[in-house]
């Protein structure tokens, strides 16, 4: 599984949490996904900042905590 492989990767090299988000988004795993946008949060990944335009947030757009994520990071929804 990619993610499986990601993980993997990720032990040499700098994989964005942002990364893993938005597989598990469109794998339709929302809580995990939502675990590492949590994550992205917490690094203060910069792609979050695309939050509202990124196509690989589109699985998780119509969830409530995508909003309330958008809030936080100061982009209104």
């Amino acid at each position: 599984m990619i993610i499986g492989e990601l993980k993997e990767i990720s032990k040499k090299r700098y994989v964005g949490s942002t990364t893993f988000a938005s597989i598990y988004g469109a794998l339709g795993e929302k809580d995990e996904a939502f675990v590492w946008l949590e994550k992205a949060y917490d690094e203060r990944d910069s792609v979050l900042m695309l939050l509202k335009v990124e196509p690989m947030f589109d699985d998780l757009r119509p969830d409530p905590r995508f909003n309330a994520l958008l809030k936080r990071v100061g982009l209104e929804p």
